[in-house]
């Protein structure tokens, strides 16, 4: 989602007036709270802690096929051929507790950690400029 989808998305959200703080405020803590639901640790912890949960795990649930190796191929090199090393180290530890837990399920963790790719990239990317439109628009009203 691109910086106009997401202040249309807002502007659609207008219709909820908060009481006790500024509208500026709420869009500031729904990113912080975004920023904290995905940060590497929280989401490892979560997907394990999922694993951890499910008592079977049948191996042929899911079709294997060309390309969904080549899509896990695309999502290791984007985790390990990585200059930040936080990226990498998320995914080596993810990995790694995965098959201590639940090897069987390594493949759906490849996939959820390429869903994770994206939703990251937009808490990091696109609610950053969010939050640069929020605070600019916070200054113009001041001025």
């Amino acid at each position: 989602m691109n910086i106009k989808n997401y202040i249309r998305m807002v502007n659609l959200l207008r219709n909820i007036i908060p009481l006790k703080i500024s509208y500026e405020q709420l869009c500031r803590n729904y990113i912080d709270l975004c920023k904290r639901l995905y940060s590497y640790e929280a989401f490892s912890k979560r997907l394990i802690g999922s694993l951890q949960q499910v008592f079977e795990y049948k191996l042929n649930v899911h079709q294997t096929s060309l390309r969904s190796i080549l899509a896990g191929v695309r999502v290791m090199r984007y985790y390990l051929l990585t200059c930040d090393w936080r990226r990498r180290n998320f995914f080596i530890k993810t990995i790694y507790n995965t098959m201590q837990i639940k090897w069987q399920a390594i493949m759906l963790v490849i996939w959820y950690l390429g869903i994770y790719k994206h939703v990251s990239s937009f808490v990091e990317n696109d609610l950053k400029l969010a939050s640069a439109s929020i605070r600019s628009s916070a200054l113009e009203k001041l001025v």
